[in-house]
C-alpha cells in the first residue's frame, strides 16, 4: 500500500511540475487605471486599448497576464493598487494613467526595478527616473500647438480660469511659453477642485467681452460651467485641454462644450472604426490609441523571447524611431526637464457633436 501511494505521488509531481513552471513562466502587466469616478472615460479607453491589442494579436499575448486595478484617481488607491499588483507573481512592467499615479508610485517603480509606462501629458512625474518612460508627448508640445493656433487668430489678451491643479497648472504655463509673448494670458480666476458654482466668475468674464476664453476645469466642473455660461447669456470660443472631449462624453447634453479647442493626438481612420465597431464610442481615442500601440510593443518585445527583463524592455523601448502606430508615427525621446516619452504628431481639434475632430483654418467661434 506504501509503495502504491510513493508512485501515486511521483506521477502527479511529474504531471504538476510542468504546469508549476509553465505558471512561473507567465509574464505579468500590470495596469493601474481609473475604471470608475470622475476618469472613468480615460480609464476605460486605456483598458480598451489594451484589449483591443490583445484581440488583434492573440498569438503575441499567450504568455501574457494583464492585472487591472481600479485607483478611482485617487493617489490612496494607486499605492494599495500597486501593492496588489506586486502580491504574488510581480508584473515585469506597470502601466498606468496620470499624473497622481506617477508622483505617489513612481519612487515605488525606482526602488523595485519596474518599468512603468505612464499614459500622461505632464512631464514633471518623470523627470530624472531611470524606469519611468511616458507614453505621450508633454504639454509644452501640446501647448505649443495651441499656442501657434490662438497666437494666428489675435492679439489680444486671453481670459483664463482654472483649477487648482497640478495638471492644469502645467497646462496654463505650458500654453504662456507657447504663446512666446505674441498673446498675454489673462488669470482672471483659480478654482478649487470641488467648486461647482462659476456665476460671479462668468459674469465677470461677459465685462471683458473676449472672443475667446481658456477654461482648465476637471470634467465635471467643464460641464456645471458649460451650462451656467449658456443660461447667464455667455459666448466665446473656449479653448482648453482634452478634458473638453472628456466632459462631452460623459454630457447628457452633446451640446455643451461644442466648439472647444484643445491640442491632441489623432488616431487613424481605420483605428477609429475598428474601435467603434468594438466599443460603440469614441471617446477619449487618444488614450485608447496610446494603450493600443504600447500593448502591441509589449506583446512583440515578450514574443520575440530573446529578452524579458524590465531592463532590456527600456533597452528595447529607446530603439523606437519612426514606428508606425494608430496615432502616426512615433519615437523614443529623453529630454533633459522632460524625462523619458514617446512622440506623437500633435494639433489642435474642437468638439463638434459630442467628440473632438481636427479643426479647419477658418474654425470660427461658435458660442
Amino acid at each position: 500500500m506504501k509503495l502504491k501511494l510513493l508512485i501515486s505521488a511521483c506521477i502527479a509531481l511529474l504531471f504538476s511540475t510542468p504546469n508549476a513552471n509553465a505558471e512561473s513562466e507567465l509574464r505579468k502587466v500590470g495596469v493601474i487605471t481609473p475604471l470608475s469616478g470622475g476618469m472613468a472615460t480615460i480609464g476605460t479607453a486605456v483598458r480598451n486599448g489594451i484589449e483591443l491589442a490583445r484581440k488583434d494579436r492573440p498569438e503575441i499575448f499567450r504568455g501574457i497576464e494583464f492585472a487591472y486595478e481600479d485607483d478611482q484617481f485617487e493617489a490612496q488607491q494607486d499605492l494599495s493598487a500597486y501593492r496588489k499588483l506586486r502580491t504574488g507573481n510581480p508584473p515585469t512592467v506597470v502601466l498606468g494613467f496620470g499624473t497622481i499615479l506617477a508622483q505617489a508610485v513612481g519612487p515605488l517603480f525606482e526602488r523595485d526595478k519596474t518599468p512603468f509606462i505612464n499614459f500622461n501629458f505632464e512631464s514633471a512625474p518623470a523627470v530624472g527616473m531611470a524606469y519611468t518612460v511616458r507614453s505621450l508627448n508633454h504639454t509644452d508640445e501640446y501647448m505649443g500647438a495651441l499656442g501657434d493656433y490662438l497666437a494666428a487668430r489675435g492679439n489680444s489678451p486671453l481670459p483664463v480660469v482654472q483649477t487648482e491643479a497640478t495638471f492644469l497648472h502645467a497646462m496654463v504655463l505650458s500654453l504662456e511659453r507657447g504663446l512666446k509673448k505674441r498673446r498675454e494670458i489673462q488669470n482672471v480666476a483659480t478654482v478649487n477642485p470641488g467648486d461647482t458654482d462659476f456665476r460671479t466668475i462668468i459674469t465677470k468674464l461677459k465685462t471683458l467681452k473676449s472672443r475667446e476664453i481658456g477654461i482648465f476645469l476637471w470634467p465635471d466642473q467643464l460641464l456645471i460651467f458649460f451650462k451656467q455660461a449658456r443660461e447667464l447669456g455667455l459666448t466665446a470660443q473656449y479653448f482648453g485641454t482634452d478634458l473638453c472631449e472628456t466632459a462631452s462624453a460623459i454630457a447628457a447634453e452633446r451640446s455643451l462644450g461644442e466648439g472647444c479647442l484643445y491640442p491632441d493626438n489623432e488616431v487613424t481612420q481605420e483605428f477609429r472604426n475598428h474601435y467603434r465597431e468594438s466599443y460603440g464610442n469614441e471617446a477619449q481615442l487618444t488614450f485608447a490609441g496610446s494603450a493600443y500601440d504600447v500593448t502591441m510593443l509589449l506583446g512583440e518585445f515578450f514574443a520575440n523571447g530573446k529578452a524579458s527583463s524590465g531592463e532590456q524592455l527600456l533597452t528595447y523601448l529607446t530603439s523606437l524611431k519612426n514606428r508606425v502606430g494608430v496615432l502616426g508615427k512615433f519615437s523614443y525621446r529623453d529630454e533633459k526637464g522632460f524625462g523619458k516619452y514617446l512622440s506623437y504628431p500633435i494639433l489642435v481639434k474642437a468638439i463638434r457633436n459630442g467628440r473632438g475632430v481636427p479643426v479647419e483654418d477658418d474654425l470660427s467661434p461658435t458660442r
